[in-house]
């Protein structure tokens, strides 16, 4: 399935996944159907819809080819991609932070694939966010997830500077 989108300049294109896939009840049984669930994560100005047109257009070409195929479709959860330009204050705060607080200089860079709370918080808001916290980005999410005691000690007072400068602007 091709999902309709313009690539984006620092999110790149979207991913899909195949989570799950359920059916069958014995090896030597031929399944009578199959479940199959998707992670999509989709980029900002990408709607739903058409993401929902493409699998309905794909499984109507499917069903020429397999004439008893029932195929349904439901939409479980759906969190809008978002974006903050990296010329906000926000952002440009964090950046120097890092260099004062952290001793490396940061620039601002894209996190494809990533979900995080800021779509529920800022869709359709104007609120601008930064993905930004101690430990290992491949990590994340992963059976062995860990952040190293050090890193987690030292977030506490570029967190608490964070906060102090920006509201300090406000």
């Amino acid at each position: 399935i091709q999902l309709p989108h313009t690539p984006h300049p620092l999110l790149g294109t979207p991913t899909m996944n195949i989570g799950t896939i359920e059916g069958g009840v014995k090896t030597n049984v031929v399944p009578d159907q199959c479940k199959v669930s998707i992670d999509i994560r989709t980029l900002p100005d990408m709607p739903a819809d058409a993401i929902l047109n493409a699998f309905e257009q794909a499984i109507a070409r499917t069903k020429q080819r397999i004439e008893d195929l029932e195929a349904t479709i439901t939409f479980r959860t759906g969190r809008p991609s978002v974006e903050t330009s990296p010329d906000t204050p926000i952002v440009q705060t964090v950046l120097q932070l890092c260099a004062e607080m952290l001793g490396r200089e940061q620039r601002a860079k894209a996190t494809p694939g990533y979900a995080t709370d800021a779509s529920v918080f800022s869709y359709n808001r104007d609120l601008p966010f930064v993905i930004c916290g101690p430990g290992h980005p491949e990590l994340a999410h992963q059976p062995d997830e860990y952040i190293v005691v050090s890193d987690y000690l030292q977030a506490i007072p570029f967190y608490c500077a964070l906060a102090e400068r920006y509201l300090s602007t406000k």
